[in-house]
């Protein structure tokens, strides 16, 4: 499973509808190819709330290491990506809620003073990316407590809410959507209330920075098949190779030369499972000079070779 995006990063998945602009799912960060879950952004906010185990899950250049318990707060149109932890050679697996809704379910519609006066100060600016929620502060207990909320609703209806349906009233699980509503609005007073008190102590992040990460991340999309060199990425965003390198481990945490390598690799993924093309195909059409090079970056990031992953994975008949 991988998240699938347009040539923006942007998630193509729908986050609920116009109706009910909400999308409650479960997820599981090991269901995802390598244990990773890719860059991408919506215009959505993203509420994750940690059921079991820990992930690192990073928003713009900000990386968080979340646990069991714990929550995370993801603002709209931020870049975001999570991963499998490792401890010595295991891999430490992670279940979440994701509650993914559009602000317009708080406020209703775009001249109420609830999104003029409530809304639009953390939406619409660039103070606010992400916040964990790690139960440091006071309030942190009762807004994951909301999440919490959410969660029982989700489970009382034995479904995920992804569009709006008829409304229920079986015993237990009366009027879940609108119970959602007032959760959801119950976590964001408490926002509210602590982002009105904090505004000094919040350093507003770049929103050119952010557009020149995305950028380097659609020339990777567009042209990880080709044998790009440093100097194409750098030209793309029209900043010199030192500074490309800087600025990209700086925001993403790691090598623009490992994002690269990794990127090739996951997106050979469906190649051998899905396909019959020959390991040589396979490598050519990822970007790799040789079957050789790529069977062995292929081993270093996934621990097995490509051979024995389409057999464990392949769905030819």
């Amino acid at each position: 499973m991988q998240i699938n995006t347009d040539i923006s990063q942007k998630e193509m998945k729908a986050h609920g509808d116009y109706r009910y602009p909400v999308c409650i799912s479960y997820e599981r960060i090991g269901a995802y190819k390598a244990g990773v879950f890719q860059w991408h952004w919506h215009p959505e906010i993203e509420l994750t709330l940690i059921l079991k185990g820990e992930m690192t899950y990073q928003v713009n250049q900000d990386s968080y290491h979340l646990k069991a318990g714990e929550a995370l707060f993801g603002n709209c149109n931020t870049l975001h990506s999570g991963k499998m932890l490792h401890s010595g050679q295991d891999m430490i697996d992670c279940e979440y809620l994701s509650i993914t809704f559009h602000p317009r379910i708080l406020y209703g519609n775009d001249t109420s003073i609830l999104k003029t006066r409530y809304t639009d100060c953390i939406c619409s600016g660039n103070t606010l990316p992400s916040l964990h929620l790690d139960g440091s502060q006071e309030w942190h207990e009762k807004a994951i407590g909301h999440l919490k909320e959410i969660h029982r609703i989700a489970r009382e209806t034995q479904k995920i809410l992804k569009t709006a349906e008829t409304p229920r009233c079986t015993e237990g699980a009366e009027a879940p959507e609108l119970r959602i509503q007032i959760e959801l609005s119950g976590f964001w007073l408490l926002l509210y209330i602590w982002f009105q008190s904090s505004p000094k102590n919040l350093q507003p992040y770049s929103l050119k920075n952010q557009e020149r990460l995305q950028n380097i991340l659609i020339f990777i999309q567009q042209h990880y098949a080709d044998k790009i060199t440093l100097e194409d990425i750098a030209s793309s965003v029209n900043i010199c190779r030192s500074e490309c390198c800087r600025f990209f481990k700086t925001h993403i945490g790691e090598t623009l030369f490992h994002y690269l390598l990794n990127y090739r690799i996951q997106q050979s993924l469906p190649l051998l499972a899905e396909t019959d093309l020959s390991i040589t195909e396979i490598a050519e059409q990822t970007g790799f000079s040789t079957p050789a090079y790529f069977s062995r970056i292929f081993h270093q990031y996934m621990g097995i070779s490509p051979g024995l992953y389409r057999k464990q994975h392949s769905r030819q008949k």
